[in-house]
């Protein structure tokens, strides 16, 4: 196979290609492939009758998840009071700070998912 057979055959395959996908130049002058409309579903939308479910379990969650975060505050400050007697209580600060660290994300999450969604 010489180098003309290669070229002729990827001349064809790239007007094969191109006769099949809409082509857009870009402003150097390179062409790329793009779709010609990229569906929008619109507006998210629970199926009927689950919408209040959802609410409620997520309600759930996000009250359980709190309650662990206040009990790991309660046990990391415990821990620290007892380090303390000891003369070690540094590494149960950072358990403090985990637990206070799932506190603010477990009460911002509305927060956070609309703006990563927007």
């Amino acid at each position: 196979m010489d180098v003309t057979t290669v070229v002729l055959a990827a001349q064809e395959a790239t007007t094969h290609v191109s006769a099949h996908l809409p082509v857009l130049a870009d402003a150097s002058g390179h062409a790329a492939a793009l779709p010609v409309e990229i569906p929008d579903p619109g507006d998210p939308q629970a199926p009927p009758g689950v919408g209040g479910k959802i609410e409620t379990l997520l309600s759930w969650l996000k009250w359980g998840g709190l309650a662990l975060c206040i009990a790991g505050i309660i046990i990391a400050g415990a821990l620290m009071a007892v380090a303390n007697r000891r003369g070690e209580g540094g590494e149960n600060v950072a358990r403090l700070g985990w637990a206070m660290g799932g506190v603010a994300v477990i009460s911002a999450v509305l927060s956070l998912v609309t703006f990563i969604a927007s």
